[in-house]
């Protein structure tokens, strides 16, 4: 016991007596296993963060967004489950459509969209001071999964060194926090799932298909939905409920004449960008030969 605590009082002398560039390099190593060690999108920003804030030389700001796995945008984690997105205009979004690494003389601009993302952007830069904008993507890939942005003075070697070294852990750190996001989303969904049929014992049929229609709709995030049942006797789809409604009378829909008996007959997924401009679709457009 004695010698673990001459041991530890030697090692807070020996880190008194540091440099204090010696001192900034322990901490900048010690935020790289904290990146290492993050398991969500929340502590992946935080340990960035302090990564930032150790690795590059006064250091007035910084902002880390990272990729978002259900909607493929960049966000900035203020929780695991309410990320700010990125806004696809602005300095810095042109860096990231470059997929550059820049180092702006100016500051960003009063107007810029990434203000409203980040308040705490300077309305002008000191002298010596610049804006560092580092994407962060694979080697080979294309689809950014970090964005690293800082107010600091002019980067020296050793600083875009450190950099380096901080871009390659969040690379990997990334792509492992993406893979958990997935694997606990999934997670939730069968937890929901199993819940919803926990409840269908003893149902009738138009609650039962107004529960799968609520958990359906709560999965896909939808505006708007209906839930359509095959009839094998009649061959057509007969609708009980829409959008949250149980429906007083069902109405029915052919299956060879509708858009929705195509994508039972194919087993495919039919996916529409504009409703409203499609021929297809659209029985406004093309009274004649579109699907309902």
């Amino acid at each position: 016991m004695a010698e673990q605590v001459l041991e530890r009082g030697r090692s807070n002398y020996d880190f008194l007596l540091r440099r204090p560039s010696a001192i900034l390099e322990t901490q900048f190593e010690a935020s790289i296993l904290l990146v290492g060690a993050a398991t969500s999108p929340l502590e992946l920003r935080l340990a960035v963060t302090s990564a930032l804030h150790t690795a590059l030389p006064d250091l007035v700001c910084s902002l880390v967004l990272l990729l978002d796995v259900e909607t493929q945008q960049l966000a900035y984690f203020e929780t695991n489950d309410s990320p700010l997105y990125m806004p696809t205009s602005g300095v810095v979004w042109d860096s990231v459509r470059r997929r550059s690494a820049d180092t702006l003389a100016e500051a960003i601009p009063s107007s810029d969209p990434i203000r409203t993302l980040y308040p705490a952007l300077p309305p002008s830069l000191g002298d010596g001071q610049v804006v560092v904008v580092l994407p962060v993507l694979p080697v080979k890939g294309h689809q950014i999964v970090a964005v690293m942005l800082a107010v600091c003075s002019k980067l020296q070697p050793p600083h875009e060194g450190k950099l380096q070294w901080l871009k390659k852990n969040v690379l990997v750190a990334s792509q492992r926090v993406m893979k958990n996001a997935v694997a606990e989303k999934e997670r939730r969904r069968a937890e929901g799932m199993l819940r919803v049929c926990g409840d269908l014992i003893d149902l009738d049929s138009s609650i039962l298909l107004l529960k799968i229609h609520k958990h359906l709709k709560s999965i896909l995030d939808a505006k708007a939905s209906m839930v359509l049942i095959v009839d094998e006797v009649t061959n057509e789809l007969i609708c009980q409920t829409f959008d949250d409604v149980a429906l007083d009378t069902p109405f029915t829909l052919p299956m060879a004449e509708t858009l929705y008996g195509r994508c039972v007959e194919s087993g495919q997924n039919i996916l529409i960008d504009n409703v409203a401009e499609d021929m297809r679709y659209n029985p406004a457009v093309d009274t004649v030969n579109s699907m309902y």
